[in-house]
């Protein structure tokens, strides 16, 4: 479980469409142990991305 705060309109809901790679980001990067999250995700290597061996 966890919580995202913030104000109205900080952008929480374009965050999680974006970690959910649902949308595209304008401008930077979502990065996770030192990873590109959406360029790992778009090279089909996301479950590397997060150490998940399948």
């Amino acid at each position: 479980m966890f919580w995202l705060l913030g104000l109205y309109g900080a952008g929480k809901s374009t965050l999680m469409r974006i970690i959910a790679t649902l949308q595209e980001p304008d401008t930077g990067s979502i990065v996770f142990n030192d990873l590109n999250v959406l360029k790992q995700f778009l090279a089909g290597d996301l479950f590397v991305c997060f150490g998940i061996n399948i």
